[in-house]
């Protein structure tokens, strides 16, 4: 889930995906070279994929095979794409604040966490508990995504980390306490993309985008395999959530099977944005706002969600009909005006600016020298 700003340019603060663009330079010194203009282009695969993750989520309610397939085929790369994409921006950003993630992500995280534990306690008439530190539901992207911008200074000093974080993901699922505590197990298992995304150059975008009928042929194969020899697997190793052990599944199988994952999970992410990499002012528009369309969806579902109730609907129709619904949600939540009367809950810096409690400075991006 990326936050409310567009891809290039966009404001850190409204965007888990956004942190403004700029590649790393070889050569003697390193550093954030000068910010390109916004490619709003980006934006539309970030308003893509946030669609698919509202849909992905409303297939949750939904029974029967239909939803299962949907939910199954979004899986496989909607979220492995949105990492790379937040890897992407964060690469290309001219300075590193903790005290803005602090205040971008972790304060939204926090306060979500209570509106969530609050709605699931009236639902269920349960105790009121933040259950930390396990983080509620959707929320998990925000405490991953502040862990990996945090670590974003060291990652990107080698592509030799790419290998490392693949061989963290395989080795993260051999350990049964990792889990959904602190979301370590998906900050671990979705590492790869997001480093990935640290090293990708903006031009690369254009050569996948002349290959789009590639992209296509893949995502329809995909597809074509989920209804078919696909029809019994479960989503759950795809969500990165669980150990091998929990999968039912021993070492070897278990790592076979997430390598794999890993390798398809890749050539789905290449082929959305083969796809998607082109100019749809409409849904770029989404792209510039997906912080309100992540942080508000998941309070819309929750009441089928936590209770289980029935949705009213099944089957196909059900699947279309949300995949309408689910583009105009995003749509209608990712309008300024609505980021704008999201800000005192999603931006420590509504309350800082009017308070003077110390906004958040960024700081230089450190400059490291080759050896002489």
């Amino acid at each position: 889930m990326t936050a409310d700003g567009g891809a290039r340019g966009r404001d850190t603060a409204n965007s888990p995906t956004a942190d403004g663009p700029a590649p790393v330079r070889s050569g003697p010194e390193r550093a954030a070279p000068e910010r390109p203009a916004r490619d709003d282009r980006i934006d539309v695969v970030a308003g893509v994929l946030i669609v698919l993750v509202v849909l992905g989520h409303a297939m949750l309610v939904v029974p029967g095979p239909a939803a299962r397939a949907a939910e199954l085929w979004i899986y496989m790369f909607h979220m492995p794409a949105f990492v790379f994409l937040s890897g992407y921006l964060t690469r290309y950003s001219r300075a590193w604040s903790v005290g803005a993630l602090v205040a971008r992500l972790l304060f939204p995280l926090v306060v979500f966490q209570v509106l969530h534990r609050l709605l699931i306690a009236y639902l269920t008439d349960d105790a009121f508990s933040l259950d930390f530190p396990g983080i509620s539901w959707t929320l998990w992207y925000l405490a991953a995504l502040l862990v990996w911008r945090l670590a974003a200074i060291v990652l990107m000093q080698t592509p030799w980390t790419v290998a490392i974080s693949v061989a963290l993901s395989l080795a993260a699922g051999l350990v049964p306490a990792i889990g959904y505590d602190y979301s370590l197990s998906r900050i671990l298992g979705f590492l790869p993309f997001f480093t990935a995304g640290l090293f990708w150059r903006a031009e690369w975008n254009q050569v996948l985008a002349r290959w789009w009928w590639a992209g296509a042929a893949l995502l329809l194969a995909a597809a074509a395999w989920v209804l078919t020899a696909g029809a019994d697997q479960s989503v759950n190793p795809f969500h990165m959530a669980r150990s091998y052990e929990r999968l039912g599944v021993g070492p070897g199988e278990g790592l076979a099977g997430r390598a794999l994952i890993l390798a398809v999970s890749a050539l789905l992410v290449a082929s959305v944005i083969a796809v998607c990499y082109r100019r749809v002012p409409g849904v770029s528009s989404i792209g510039r706002g997906t912080l309100a369309v992540y942080l508000l969806h998941p309070l819309v579902l929750m009441p089928w969600y936590v209770t289980g109730t029935p949705l009213g609907m099944a089957g196909v129709p059900a699947v279309i009909v949300l995949a309408v619904a689910s583009l105009v949600f995003a749509w209608l939540a990712s309008r300024p005006v609505v980021g704008r009367w999201l800000a005192p809950l999603s931006d420590f810096t509504w309350w800082s600016s009017r308070w003077r409690i110390g906004s958040p400075r960024d700081r230089e991006w450190p400059r490291t020298r080759s050896p002489e």
